[in-house]
C-alpha cells in the first residue's frame, strides 16, 4: 500500500530492470479487494466509476505516447521518457484480454418496450444501474439488473442528454424550448432539480468529470461551466444549435450540432473545428482527445485524430444518432429504421437489430453488452 506521494511507474523501475513483457488493464484502487472481487472482474473491462477505483489504464489506446486514465481523476500516463517518439517508447500490441467472454456485441435481443413515450439517451454506472431518459414529461426509466421501472424525474420538462460522474451522481439536461431549462440530479436515491440552472433556450448536452467540473450546451449556441456552486457562461464561438456534448478531459471537450457544427474546448477557449460538411450532427463520443467520433444525417460519421476531422465510410444512408464504445476497436452506432453499425477498428459493419424502430442512444457495460434505446420506448440488449 502506498502511504506517501510518489511517481507511479508501470513496467519500469529506475533502480532495477524494466519489464520484458506485456501490460494490460492496469487498475489502482484505494480500497482492499477480496479474492472474489478480483476474480469477478479479472476478464472484464471496467467503467471507471467503480467505488474505490482511483486509476484505470486499459492500455487499449493503440498508438501514441499517452495511456489515458478512464477514471474521473484523469491521471493520464506518459509512455517512454517524454511526450513524443523516443527510444524508450514501448510497442503497442494487440491482445485479447477478454478471450472467451466476448470482445464485441454479436447478437441483439429485445429487452423490453416501455410505454408512455420515447427514450432519447441512456447511461449507466454498471450493469445493474442504468438510466434512460426522453422527451416524455417527468419520466426516467431505471434498470436494476433485473427489470426496468419508471421513476419520477422531478420535473415536468423533457430531458435530452445525460451523464454521470458516479453511481450516486448523475445529471440530465433539458427544458421546454420556451426558455425554461432544467438540470436534474440523481443522488443515489431520487432525482431532483438543481437550484442553479443556466439560462438558455434548451439544454441539449451535458458532460463532466466531477460534480465540480461540468459543461452544458444549449440549442441557441450557449455554453456553460459548473464549478460546484453556480453555472457560468463561457464565450461561445457560435450561435448555432448544439445537439450533444462529450469530453475526454477538461481540456478536450467537443460539442456538435446542426449544419456540421463542431466546437472544441482546449482548456482555455472554445473554437470552431473545420468539418468539411454542413450536414447536421447529432451525437459525439470518443475514447480520447485524439479518437473522437461524430454522427449525423444520411449515414454521416466523422472521426477526429487529434488534428483533423475526416469522413468515414459508413455503408448506410440512414440518419445516425447515438454512439458509444469500450475501445477504439469496439464502437457501436445506432440510427433510423433500426440501424446498427459496429466499428472494429478498421471499418464499419452493419448488424441485425431485429427492429425497424428508430434507435436514438447506446451505452455499454462491457465489450459484449450494449444497451440501445429507441424513440418509441424500445430497449435492445447485445450479447
Amino acid at each position: 500500500m502506498i502511504t506517501s506521494p510518489v511517481p507511479l511507474q508501470m513496467g519500469n523501475n529506475p533502480e532495477a530492470y524494466p519489464l520484458h513483457g506485456q501490460l494490460d488493464e492496469v487498475r489502482l484502487w484505494s480500497v482492499a479487494r477480496s479474492a472474489s472481487e478480483i476474480a469477478g472482474a479479472l476478464s472484464s473491462e471496467l467503467t471507471g466509476l467503480e467505488p474505490g477505483l482511483i486509476g484505470y489504464w486499459p492500455l487499449d489506446d493503440g498508438s501514441g505516447d499517452v495511456a489515458f486514465d478512464h477514471t474521473a481523476n484523469r491521471d493520464n500516463a506518459t509512455l517512454g521518457t517524454a511526450l513524443g517518439p523516443d527510444s524508450a517508447d514501448p510497442v503497442w500490441v494487440s491482445v485479447n484480454h477478454q478471450a472467451g467472454l466476448g470482445t464485441s456485441p454479436t447478437m441483439w435481443t429485445l429487452d423490453t418496450v416501455l410505454t408512455g413515450g420515447g427514450l432519447g439517451d441512456v447511461w449507466g454506472s454498471g450493469s445493474s444501474n442504468v438510466f434512460a431518459i426522453g422527451p416524455t414529461l417527468g419520466k426516467i426509466a431505471h434498470f436494476d439488473g433485473t427489470q426496468w421501472t419508471i421513476v419520477s424525474s422531478g420535473t415536468g420538462n423533457g430531458l435530452n442528454d445525460m451523464w454521470g460522474v458516479s453511481a450516486t451522481s448523475v445529471y440530465a439536461s433539458g427544458g421546454n424550448f420556451a426558455g425554461t431549462t432544467n438540470i436534474q440530479h440523481f443522488n443515489g436515491a431520487t432525482w431532483t432539480g438543481l437550484s442553479s440552472v443556466p439560462s438558455a433556450q434548451y439544454l441539449s448536452g451535458i458532460w463532466g468529470l466531477s460534480d465540480t467540473s461540468l459543461f452544458t450546451v444549449g440549442t441557441d449556441g450557449t455554453i456553460f461551466h459548473f464549478s460546484g456552486a453556480a453555472w457560468s457562461p463561457m464565450a461561445s464561438p457560435t450561435t448555432g444549435r448544439f445537439e450533444d456534448l462529450w469530453g475526454a478531459s477538461d481540456s478536450a471537450v467537443f460539442g456538435v450540432g446542426r449544419g456540421g457544427l463542431i466546437a472544441h474546448y482546449d482548456g482555455s477557449h472554445w473554437t470552431l473545428d473545420t468539418t468539411g460538411t454542413i450536414t447536421d450532427l447529432f451525437h459525439v463520443w470518443g475514447t480520447s482527445g485524439s479518437d473522437v467520433f461524430a454522427t449525423g444525417v444520411g449515414g454521416l460519421i466523422l472521426h477526429f485524430n487529434g488534428l483533423t476531422w475526416t469522413q468515414m465510410p459508413s455503408g448506410t444512408s440512414a440518419n445516425l444518432a447515438g454512439i458509444w464504445g469500450t475501445s477504439p476497436a469496439n464502437v457501436v452506432v445506432v440510427g433510423a429504421g433500426g440501424t446498427l453499425l459496429h466499428y472494429n477498428g478498421s471499418s464499419w459493419q452493419p448488424m441485425a437489430s431485429g427492429t425497424t424502430q428508430d434507435l436514438g442512444a447506446v451505452w455499454a457495460s462491457s465489450p459484449s453488452t450494449f444497451i440501445v434505446t429507441g424513440y418509441n420506448g424500445t430497449i435492445l440488449r447485445s450479447h
